[in-house]
């Protein structure tokens, strides 16, 4: 009997201190389960919070840049406007001016054209019938003068033919234009409107020195601006043309000839 009330003591009490240890390992498991569900919850809790607030933050700084934007998109394409308008109606301005400024060039070169063709038009219509006659008037000039002109083109070399591809024909070099200015001298007889004639007086001596005083008559004027008309102008004149007459001729072979022959009239008393 005291060995089965030992027994059932010792079961007892090894019973109940393992329902004992079970409810402190049950309550410890409790315990630590539930501190560990609040940490879990208070953690999760705060990242919720933390990210809910980023979140809101990052969601108002994309509206603001946004807004920005589109803010900085109007004032932009507002400037753009602005600007390309402004210079726009600058072109259209400009354009306009230059359109009426070369407008009215137009119409007044035009004009000016037209005036200058009718001018010239009657004038050559008037120069038909009105054009420089032949003049051998000797007026001051004087044959010793003409034959100095003449030693200093060609030595008066009477059989001197055309020179400069036929340009510069007789003693005097006398060209067809030179002739024409001059008023056409032409050989008793002869007709001035013939292409030969001008050659036919330059080759004879006495029509090409009528030629050159009839020139001289036309175009005499002070060349060398000492004041006075001498034969030294007229030597310059046709030399130069009658044009353009102030050329200098000191130093060239016709100048240096002239004034030789010049000399050589002064030294014998007479007058040139």
């Amino acid at each position: 009997m005291f060995i089965k009330l030992s027994t059932t003591l010792t079961l007892s009490i090894l019973i109940s201190e393992t329902c004992l240890l079970s409810y402190l390992l049950r309550s410890l498991f409790l315990f630590l389960f539930q501190r560990h569900v609040y940490q879990v919850i208070y953690y999760t809790n705060s990242f919720y919070s933390y990210f809910r607030d980023m979140f809101i933050k990052l969601s108002l700084t994309i509206s603001i840049l946004i807004s920005e934007t589109c803010l900085s998109s109007y004032l932009l394409r507002s400037l753009f406007l602005f600007l390309f308008q402004r210079h726009v109606y600058q072109v259209i301005y400009y354009a306009h001016s230059f359109y009426s400024y070369f407008r009215d060039m137009f119409i007044k070169l035009s004009t000016t054209l037209t005036l200058s063709i009718l001018i010239g038009a009657v004038a050559f219509t008037n120069g038909q019938g009105n054009e420089y006659q032949c003049n051998p008037e000797p007026n001051g000039l004087s044959d010793n003068c003409i034959g100095c002109i003449c030693e200093a083109s060609t030595r008066c070399d009477v059989n001197t033919k055309c020179v400069a591809g036929g340009t510069l024909c007789g003693a005097f070099y006398i060209s067809k234009g030179f002739w024409v200015d001059a008023g056409r001298c032409v050989l008793q007889g002869d007709n001035p409107n013939d292409e030969q004639s001008w050659k036919r007086c330059a080759f004879d001596l006495v029509c090409a020195a009528n030629t050159i005083r009839s020139y001289i008559n036309r175009f005499g004027k002070d060349c060398n601006g000492d004041s006075f008309v001498t034969c030294d102008d007229y030597t310059m004149i046709h030399k130069n043309g009658g044009w353009n007459c102030g050329n200098s001729l000191v130093g060239s072979d016709f100048w240096n000839i002239y004034l030789k022959c010049k000399d050589v009239i002064v030294n014998r008393g007479e007058i040139i």
